[in-house]
Parts: structure tokens; sequence; C-alpha cells
């Protein structure tokens, strides 16, 4: 996920965008990775458990860890010597290119035959690229946030649907195929949305 979110938020926002998006991305890993885990479990007739020891180990993932390691450096005021600093930053420098290639697996997924828009679709849609954002419109102006903070959000509210997603259900014996058309077709219709929530938090 972080890597479709991540580059472009930094195309939008620049790095000033950056600290937003990670937030965004630590509370959307926790929520899938606990709650969203355990319904598609639950309608796969397996119980499983919010917290968990899988969980936590997915949760507890190399970037998340990087993450929290990074906060605590900066509100140390530790700077890395140049030569790590330069690694760090080449590596970070791949994240376009590697969220190209993700997409383009998830989406090589499905062919052209199983795409169908049918009520369930159009609801999953409605939800992903209207109701998210309007909760978001109405809730944002209760929390005292920055007008950045804000923005970031709405944005990635309006990404693709999580890509994750087709991973669970295939572990759990659901229709992960028709989770990976959901990604799919929620990749095509951002194109069009994203620029439509760009031009209106503007």
């Amino acid at each position: 996920m972080i890597f479709q979110w991540l580059p472009l938020v930094l195309a939008i926002f620049g790095e000033e965008g950056l600290p937003y998006i990670m937030i965004y991305y630590i509370a959307n890993t926790v929520l899938f990775w606990t709650m969203g885990v355990c319904e598609v479990a639950l309608d796969a007739l397996e119980e499983v458990p919010w917290i968990s020891r899988k969980a936590l180990k997915v949760i507890l993932n190399p970037l998340l860890i990087g993450l929290i390691i990074g906060i605590i450096l900066v509100m140390l005021g530790v700077k890395l010597p140049e030569p790590v600093y330069r690694s760090c930053y080449y590596i970070g420098s791949m994240t376009s290119p590697l969220a190209m290639l993700f997409v383009g697996i998830a989406m090589s997924m499905t062919a052209c035959d199983d795409i169908r828009i049918d009520f369930p679709t159009c609801v999953a849609m409605l939800g992903r690229f209207f109701i998210c954002q309007l909760l978001l419109f109405m809730l944002l102006p209760l929390f005292n946030i920055g007008t950045v903070m804000g923005r970031v959000f709405v944005i990635c509210a309006a990404l693709s649907s999580v890509t994750n997603l087709f991973v669970v259900l295939k572990g759990y014996g659901g229709d992960y195929r028709y989770a990976a058309m959901l990604v799919t077709v929620s990749t095509c219709l951002s194109v069009c949305v994203i620029p439509f929530y760009m031009w209106l938090i503007h």
C-alpha cells in the first residue's frame, strides 16, 4: 500500500506531506491487520482474534519498524553519518519504480473477462471514493489538525483498494480473484477521482 501512496503524496505535497502519509499508513496497517483480517476470516467461517501473534508479526514489519526508529532519531536530534544518509536517500528514490511494478503485478492478475460491474462492485467503489471522503470532510473540522495533513488524508482515502486484500482472502479460502478485480477497478478509477479531489481541496 505504502508503495502506491508515497510517490503520489510526494509528487503532490512534496516533503511536507511525508510525515502525514506515514501517520495514515500506521493507522491503516494496524486496522487492516487486526479488525480487517478478523472480518475476512469470519466470512470464511474461521475465527481469528483481533490481537494475535500473527497479527502483531505482520504489523511490526520492517517498514513500520524503520519508521518508528526514524521518528525516535528525529525526536532525539540524531543526525546520521553522510554515507548512511546518502544510502537511505538512494534506496528511498527507488520507491516510485517499485510502486509501478507492484501495481502492475496486482493488475496483471485480473483479466478483462474477470472485470464485472455489478451491485457489490458499485457499492464498494461508492464507499471507497465518496463515502470515505464525505466522512473525512465531516470529521476533520472537529480535530485541530493542519491543512496539509487533512489534504493528505483525503488524497490517501481516494487511492485504490488495499492490495493486501486478495493475499489475505487467498490465505483464508475467500474469493481472492474478486478482490484482485476490485483492486484493478479502483486503481483505474482513482486516476479520475484523485484529480477531482485535488481540485476540491485546493
